[in-house]
């Protein structure tokens, strides 16, 4: 089963008795921050905890060249990450009975 963008904004908005216009409005301005945030990262650690369990990581990453390759520059690239924690695991099982 997938559970499109939409739906889930659609599924908010009934749960919070909102218009779907300003849950949309909301989940898109949150996306923004995200990759702001994310995308600032630089050697130490950018640490988003979006919910109590679920985090997201991103931290500068400069690949190792060796052999051959070593005489070219590296580039460093972001490498973002997704922890989900062993409680919210608990959580979704619980809710699944």
């Amino acid at each position: 089963m997938v559970i499109t963008r939409e739906e889930l904004i659609k599924c908010v908005a009934k749960s919070a008795k909102m218009p779907v216009t300003t849950v949309r409005r909301i989940v898109n301005c949150l996306e923004d921050e995200v990759v702001d945030h994310l995308s600032s990262a630089t050697q130490d650690e950018v640490v988003l905890k979006l919910f109590a369990g679920l985090t997201l990581k991103c931290k500068m990453s400069t690949p190792k060249l060796r052999g051959f390759m070593s005489n070219y520059e590296s580039v460093t690239k972001l490498k973002p990450k997704c922890e989900i924690t062993s409680t919210f695991v608990d959580k979704v099982n619980e809710n699944a009975k």
